[in-house]
C-alpha cells in the first residue's frame, strides 16, 4: 500500500469550499463527465462523522459538501484551506472489501489525529491499481479549530499505518519511510527505514534507484515503458560511470561517452542536467544526480575539474532513448531467452514479432492522418474565427459611428462601450472553448498507451498482447516484492480448467482471476506473470500446470525465498524446468530425492525355490 498526500488548493474553488474537491474524488466534476467517466457507485463510497447524509446521489453529496463548508467556517483563523486529502492505492491484483476499507479509513485517519473530524471517502476500481481517495475536514466539528494533521509527520505516520495493515490483512508489503522487517523468521516488525538500514536489517541492494520526476512517471505510464529518466539511469549511466573510472579522465570523456547514448551533458542554475533531443524538436532532460550520488556536480567537478562544454566532433548515437522508445512500441527489446526445442513456439514468438510490428506501424500511420487533419481543422477553424472577429470589429464599428452621429450622452456611449467588450469577451471564450474542443477531439499526439487500450477493447489480439507486456513490465519494476511465476507469454490470453478452481476473466484488463471454492482468489494470470495470492501447496501446483501449459514447461520463478524454494521442488517433481540459475542446487536435490524414492519403492525380485537350493 503506498499513501500519498494530494494538495487541496486546485481542487477547491475558494479558501474553505469543500464542493470541489468533493466533485473531483465521486467523479462528479465537469471534467469526467465530459470524458464520458460515470460517478463512482454508492458501495465505493462512505462518510465517518457524518451520519444521517446520503452520499449515493450528486445531490447527496452536495450537501454533504455544504456541510463541512459550513463547519469549516466555524474557525476565522486558519488561512490554509481547511480539506486534507489523500490517497492509499493497493499493489496491482489487491481488492479489498468495503469492510477492510472502512478499516483503512479509520486506522489512517486516526494516525494523522483527525479521527473526530468529518470525513469523505471513495474508492476507484476502474484503474490497474485500486485507490482510496480520503477527504478530512480538519476543523473539529465541535471545538471550531484546527486539529491536525501534525505538520510535516503525516507522511511517515500514514506510511506507518500502511504498514500495519498489510500485515494485518495479509497484503503485499510495499517499502516505504517505514518498512516491514524480519529479524527472526516468521517474526515481521515494522521500523523506520533509516533505523532498519542502522541495525542491519535493510539491505543496501534493497533501496530504490533515484527517484524519478512524477511527470517522467506519467510518461512511462502512457508510454508503457521506461521514461528518459529511467532509461538514462541504465546503459548511459554505466557508460559515464565507466568513463570516470579511467585513469586520467576529463570533461571530453564524459561528453563522450554519453555521446554515444544521443545524450549531452550541461550546467543548469546551481547543479547539472543531462539531456537528449526528439525527432519532433523537444527536449528530455533529467536531473544529473539521478544517474547516481556520484554524478552530482560537486562529485563530477570534483573528479573533472571545472565543467568545460564539449569540443571537437563527438560520437554518433548509437542507441539513442528515442531509438529505444521506438523498439519498446515494435516489441524489438532483445529479450534474454534459451534455445527453445518448440518449434511451435518459435514460430509463435515469430507470428508475434510481426503481429506487435504491424500494430506500431497502424499507430504511426493513424497519428500521421490525425496529424493531417488537425492541421486541415485547425486552418480551417482559425479562418472562421479570423471572420467572426472581422464581422464583430464591423459591426461595433458602425455601431459606434451611428451613435456619434445622433450625439448620444455620454453615459449613452459608456454603456455602449461596455456592450462591445462584452461581446468581444463573450467571442473570445467562445472560440477558446471551440479550439479545446478540436484539442479534444484530435489531439496532437495521442497517447500509446490509451490507443492500445482502446484496440484492445476492439478485441485486437495484438493489442491485448501489448496490453499484457505493459503490465507485465509495471509489475516488474514495482517496488513490492510479489511471489510470481513468469514465463514467455506467447498465445492469447484464456481462462484454464485446474481442480476446483474457477476461472474469471476481465477483458478490460487483460487478466484472469482463479478462485476457490471459498470465493478467495488464489492467483492471477496477467499474461507473462501469474501473480500468487497465497502459498498454499494446492494453489502452488496448480498455477505451476498453467505455467507449464502456458510456457511451453520452462517458468522463471520471483518473489520471496521461501516461495521460490517450494515452486521449485514442485515444479521438479511435476517435471517443468526451472530457469532460476541460482535455483539449481535446490532443483538438483529435488531430483535425487524423487530418485531416492523411486528405489526404496522398486519391489525386489523374489527368491525362487532354486537359490534356496544352491544354498
Amino acid at each position: 500500500m503506498i499513501p500519498k498526500v494530494i494538495g487541496t488548493e486546485r481542487k477547491a474553488r475558494d479558501r474553505d469550499n469543500f464542493g470541489g474537491l468533493v466533485e473531483y474524488i465521486a467523479r462528479d466534476d465537469p471534467e469526467s463527465l465530459a470524458n464520458g467517466i460515470p460517478p463512482v457507485p454508492p458501495e465505493d463510497i462512505g462518510t465517518r462523522n457524518l451520519d444521517g447524509y446520503y452520499y449515493d446521489t450528486r445531490e447527496g453529496r452536495k450537501i454533504i459538501a455544504e456541510v463541512m463548508h459550513e463547519t469549516a467556517q466555524k474557525s476565522t483563523r486558519t488561512r490554509r484551506h481547511p480539506g486534507y486529502h489523500f490517497a492509499v492505492s493497493w499493489p496491482d491484483g489487491e481488492k479489498p472489501t468495503r469492510e477492510q476499507v472502512e478499516i483503512v479509513v479509520g486506522k489512517t485517519v486516526a494516525a494523522v489525529g483527525l479521527e473526530e473530524c468529518e470525513t469523505f471517502w471513495t474508492v476507484h476500481r476502474d484503474t490497474d491499481h485500486v485507490h482510496l481517495h480520503v477527504l478530512v475536514n480538519t476543523i473539529h466539528p465541535e471545538r471550531g479549530v484546527r486539529v491536525g494533521p501534525p505538520f510535516r509527520r503525516d507522511f511517515a505516520l500514514l506510511h506507518k499505518a500502511c504498514r500495519e495493515l498489510e500485515l494485518e490483512h495479509e497484503w503485499a508489503r510495499t517499502k516505504g519511510a517505514w518498512v516491514s522487517v524480519e529479524p527472526e523468521p516468521g517474526v515481521p516488525l515494522i521500523m523506520e527505514r533509516h533505523r532498519a538500514e542502522a541495525r542491519g536489517l535493510w539491505k543496501t541492494d534493497e533501496k530504490t534507484k533515484p527517484a524519478i520526476s512524477q511527470r517522467a512517471a506519467r510518461a512511462e505510464h502512457n508510454l508503457g515503458g521506461d521514461s528518459f529518466q529511467t532509461w538514462a539511469q541504465g546503459a548511459p549511466a554505466d557508460a559515464l560511470h565507466a568513463a570516470l573510472e579511467k585513469p586520467g579522465a576529463t570533461w571530453t570523456d564524459a561528453h563522450a561517452a554519453l555521446a554515444r547514448f544521443g545524450i549531452s551533458i550541461e550546467g543548469k542554475s546551481s547543479g547539472m542536467i543531462v539531456a537528449t533531443k526528439l525527432a519532433t524538436g523537444r527536449v528530455l532532460a533529467a536531473k544529473a544526480s539521478q544517474l547516481g550520488r556520484w554524478a552530482t556536480k560537486s562529485a563530477l567537478e570534483k573528479k573533472l575539474g571545472a565543467y568545460q562544454p564539449p569540443a571537437g566532433n563527438l560520437p554518433k548515437a548509437a542507441a539513442s532513448y528515442a531509438q529505444h522508445v521506438e523498439a519498446e512500441r515494435r516489441g524489438a527489446v532483445a529479450a534474454d531467452r534459451r534455445p527453445d526445442p518448440d518449434d511451435k513456439r518459435t514460430k509463435a514468438r515469430e507470428a508475434r514479432a510481426v503481429a506487435r510490428a504491424e500494430l506500431a506501424h497502424r499507430f504511426d500511420w493513424e497519428q500521421s492522418q490525425k496529424r493531417a487533419a488537425r492541421k486541415d481543422e485547425r486552418i480551417k477553424l482559425r479562418a472562421e474565427h479570423a471572420a467572426e472577429r472581422k464581422a464583430l470589429r464591423e459591426q461595433q464599428r458602425e455601431e459606434r459611428r451611428q451613435a456619434r452621429q445622433g450625439k448620444m450622452k455620454r453615459t449613452d456611449l459608456s454603456l455602449l462601450a461596455y456592450r462591445h467588450a462584452k461581446a468581444r469577451e463573450a467571442l473570445q471564450e467562445r472560440q477558446k472553448q471551440a479550439r479545446a474542443a478540436l484539442s479534444l477531439r484530435l489531439p496532437r499526439n495521442e497517447v500509446w498507451r490509451l490507443w492500445v487500450e482502446g484496440e484492445a477493447a476492439a478485441g485486437d489480439e495484438a493489442a491485448k498482447a501489448a496490453l499484457r507486456g505493459i503490465k507485465y513490465r509495471e509489475q516488474r519494476n514495482a517496488k513490492s516484492e510479489r511471489d510470481a511465476i513468469d514465463g514467455e507469454d506467447l498465445a492469447p490470453l484464456r481462462p484454464f480448467a485446474v481442480g476446483n478452481l474457477r476461472a474469471e476473466v476481465d477483458e478490460v484488463r487483460q487478466v484472469v482471476h482463479y478462485l476457490g471454492q471459498d470465493g478467495r482468489e488464489r492467483f492471477t494470470d496477467t499474461g507473462p506473470r501469474i501473480v500468487m495470492r497465497d502459498r498454499e501447496k494446492q494453489s502452488i501446483e496448480a498455477a505451476l500446470r498453467i505455467a507449464a501449459e502456458k510456457f511451453g514447461g520452462r517458468v522463471d520463478l520471483q518473489g520471496s525465498e521461501e516461495f521460490r524454494e517450494r515452486a521449485a521442488r514442485e515444479a521438479t517433481r511435476l517435471g517443468i524446468l526451472v530457469l532460476n540459475q541460482d535455483l539449481a542446487a535446490t532443483v538438483e536435490d529435488e531430483r535425487r530425492k524423487i530418485e531416492a524414492g523411486r528405489e526404496t519403492q522398486r519391489p525386489t525380485r523374489p527368491r525362487s525355490r532354486g537359490d534356496d537350493l544352491s544354498r
